[in-house]
């Protein structure tokens, strides 16, 4: 603000009921006025205040009750052009005496410089003190008073005023760079995190694309090394199997020729003794049950290993068409032992098409999502031997497939739902998850595939999961 427009500014408001007291405060203020050697003030003609060593004029303006005075202060505010100094007589007639009219301003005009203007004791500076406070803003001049006294104190109040303006000037300018520098170290703060959160994922990224690699190699050379031997052994029961019918066949022709003797023959006698010793009967019955027993159970090995060297899909490079239902199969094998004691699995796997992708990544989401329902699942069944269920649906929409996998589990609290897939977020006891599960999903699905990772989740009801693939792999 430069000087003509501070100049502008200089209104004072004078508040009494006597209107003497108005024209002697205009008569005082409103024309320039010097002093001379011996100290007698005279007046100058307006056109030479600017050469002359002079005291500023004041606009003065009139209220004669506080009332009337509170509604020129906020006119003032209203205008832009607030009034420096106020002067205010102590007893004025009405429901507002001088005290009650200053508590007034200042409620509406913390910053205004009041000059309390009184011709009687009514006040103590002490109880002025205690009324309004103990204030720099407050002057008290006693009637009657010299144009003089009136003149300095204006000037000293207008000085003081002036300083403040220029104080309040530079503050904003000091608050607005603060301001702006604060909004570029926030700027910058927030590259931080974002290059921060970058570098994080990243990791993650990498540590679980180590983590698959090594577990790919690992599972499919295991794999490599029990499919031998487990092929020698179901080849070895198919020739027990395949031997024992064929003994089987032998033995009745030796019993239908052993009928023909004589019953008190000693050789046939001889004979049945020693089919009692051996408990033939018994192994005719149950030799064959635990030879088909045992080639269940290496079939179940043989598709074990064989869904183990799918799954892990040693690090693929390239993205291939690949059968997502064939892949859901495989995983339910592999995490069987997660689910078999806490729920039953239902599957409704759609007419889909082959899916380009990277299998093996698919692989570790449906895993990681379906391990997941099978903890919440236990959270609610505990130890009391019911199962609750695990619903995996696949089905072709448009260029997506939709993989859904619901749970009857304990479902998502609402004020966590939000950080589910944040990094390290878990909500399991220590030792039970690292919280990378569901964000290394995300970031498969969304970042690598193109596609996206969703969910439904009602507390205490249970959880679906919606996994959508583009069929063409374009991210």
């Amino acid at each position: 603000m430069n000087d003509s427009n501070y100049r502008k500014m200089l209104r004072v408001l004078v508040i009494d009921d006597e209107p003497g007291v108005h024209s002697a405060f205009k008569r005082i203020l409103s024309r320039s006025v010097t002093v001379d050697k011996l100290g007698r003030r005279r007046s100058i003609p307006i056109r030479l205040e600017k050469n002359l060593s002079t005291l500023p004029r004041f606009e003065v303006d009139s209220a004669y009750r506080g009332e009337e005075g509170l509604e020129r202060v906020k006119d003032s505010i209203r205008e832009g052009r607030p009034y420096m100094v106020v002067f205010v007589d102590v007893r004025m007639p009405g429901n507002w005496d001088g005290i009650e009219t200053i508590k007034q301003i200042w409620r509406v005009e913390p910053g205004i410089h009041v000059v309390v203007s009184t011709g009687f004791q009514d006040y103590t500076w002490e109880q002025l003190i205690d009324k309004l406070g103990n204030s720099d803003r407050l002057l008290v001049l006693m009637k009657p008073f010299e144009p003089i006294e009136v003149r300095q104190t204006t000037y000293m109040l207008y000085q003081k005023w002036l300083f403040n303006q220029h104080m309040q000037k530079r503050f904003d300018k000091l608050e607005g760079m603060v301001r702006e520098r604060t909004r570029e170290l926030e700027t910058a703060n927030q590259s931080l995190r974002k290059e921060m959160q970058s570098r994080q994922n990243m990791e993650v990224e990498l540590r679980h694309a180590q983590k698959l690699e090594s577990v790919g190699q690992l599972a499919a050379g295991i794999a490599h090394e029990i499919n031998t031997p487990i092929q020698f052994v179901r080849d070895s029961i198919h020739f027990i199997q395949d031997s024992f019918e064929s003994m089987q066949s032998l033995l009745s022709d030796y019993r239908k020729i052993i009928d023909r003797f004589h019953p008190d023959d000693e050789v046939k006698q001889a004979l049945f003794a020693a089919e009692q010793r051996a408990d033939l009967s018994y192994l005719n019955e149950h030799v064959p049950k635990a030879i088909e027993r045992t080639l269940e159970g290496a079939g179940r090995v043989a598709d074990i290993v064989l869904a183990m060297k799918e799954f892990a899909h040693p690090h693929q490079i390239e993205k291939k068409p690949s059968d997502i239902n064939k892949a859901i199969a495989n995983t339910l094998i592999v995490a069987r032992n997660e689910y078999k004691y806490v729920a039953e699995i239902e599957s409704e796997l759609g007419d889909i098409p082959p899916v380009v992708c990277h299998i093996g990544d698919i692989n570790q989401v449906l895993l990681n999502i379906i391990v997941n329902a099978a903890h919440a699942i236990a959270e609610v069944v505990g130890d009391s031997g019911e199962k609750g269920t695990i619903r995996i649906r696949s089905m072709h929409k448009g260029s997506v497939v939709v993989i859904s996998i619901t749970d009857t589990g304990c479902g998502i609290l609402e004020n966590i739902q939000d950080r589910i897939f944040d990094p390290f977020f878990t909500t399991k006891e220590v030792g039970l998850g690292t919280g990378q599960g569901l964000a290394i999903a995300r970031s498969i699905v969304s970042d690598k595939h193109g596609g996206s990772i969703t969910f439904e989740s009602i507390p205490g009801k249970g959880s679906t999961f919606f996994i959508r693939l583009p069929v063409d792999g374009k991210l």
